[in-house]
Parts: structure tokens; C-alpha cells; sequence
């Protein structure tokens, strides 16, 4: 599915940030797979990768933190796509996507991964909206609270939203 999702971006000069990198396997592999020489590839992980991270340039930090965010975003530019696949906590996928959405350039692609964790403790704690379920405000948002427009968006900075198994995707409007 991400070869559909990402191939209009592959041949493409394209800033890409993933948030969590384990082992920096995904960082390279990104690299590979985003062939414009151009394409910068950033992972942001609370863990300190060291070793080849190939085309993939780490920035040591927590994607949840608004003065890192800050730092961050100065030091990159605003992204064609941001991969989150942190922590997996409903928590703080919400944050990320709240402090990281401003800095998604029009056209581009968010993606949350592990999305199956929203119904399981600790990742979703009880009485929390869990992510997936925090997602009805942003369908609130593309829908423009039932404004009648005939179809076409006035307000909205999403285009799309795609859910998928453990996956949600938002799309921004172009």
C-alpha cells in the first residue's frame, strides 16, 4: 500500500520526517526508496541512533515537545510526508499530529502507524479518546461541520482521510 500512497513523491525532490526510528532499518530503506538525490530523509527518535543511516539524517529529540518541534521544523524546512511511528501511545500520536500538521506542505501526506493500540492499555489509557477515535474531529473538519458547499471545500485543510488496518492516513488539500 505505501508504494500506491508514496509513488507520486518518489521520483520527486521531497523533505520526509519519521518520528521513531528503532534501529534506523526504515530511515535507509526510505532512502532507497525516495531515488530523487535531492530528497532528504530525517528521523526523529527519543534514542540516540548512531551507525549508517544511508541518505537518512537523525535529529535526537521527542516529537511531542513543542520547543523541539520548533527546533526542529527551523533546522528542515516544512515536509512533503511525516511518518509516525513512535511511541504508539494515543496521547501522544495526538500531539504529534497537532504540533507536526502546521508544518505539512500543502499536498502532503501524514501517516500514523500501530493505530491498533488505541483499544489497548497502557497506549490508550482509560477514559482517554484514544487517537483513531480522535480522528471523528478531523472528520468533522473535512466534512466542514455539514456546511453546505456542494462538494467543494472552503475551510478544510484535509482532503482525505484514509483508514486502514492499524494505519490512518490524512491527506493535506493541495
Amino acid at each position: 500500500y505505501y508504494d500506491t500512497l508514496l509513488s507520486p513523491f518518489r521520483d520527486r525532490p521531497i523533505n520526509f520526517l519519521e518520528i521513531g526510528v528503532d534501529g534506523g532499518e526504515s530511515i535507509r530503506m526510505w532512502g532507497e526508496y525516495f531515488t530523487h538525490p535531492d530528497s532528504i530523509i530525517w528521523g526523529v527518535d527519543i534514542h540516540d541512533k548512531g551507525g549508517n543511516l544511508g541518505r537518512g539524517k537523525f535529529v535526537f529529540g521527542d516529537a511531542t515537545q513543542p520547543n523541539f518541534i520548533y527546533d526542529l521544523v527551523r533546522q528542515t524546512g516544512p515536509f512533503d510526508v511525516i511518518l509516525d511511528d513512535g511511541s504508539h501511545f494515543s496521547a501522544q500520536q495526538k500531539d504529534s499530529l497537532r504540533l507536526l500538521w502546521p508544518h505539512l506542505k500543502p499536498g502532503g501526506i501524514w501517516i500514523t502507524e500501530d493505530c491498533h493500540t488505541s483499544w489497548h492499555y497502557p497506549w490508550t489509557i482509560p477514559d482517554e479518546v484514544s487517537f483513531v477515535h480522535s480522528m471523528m474531529d478531523k472528520i468533522d473538519d473535512l466534512m466542514e461541520h455539514g456546511a453546505d458547499h456542494c462538494g467543494k471545500p472552503v475551510t478544510s485543510e484535509i482532503d482525505e482521510i484514509v483508514f486502514r488496518k492499524s494505519l490512518v492516513i490524512l491527506k493535506k488539500r493541495p
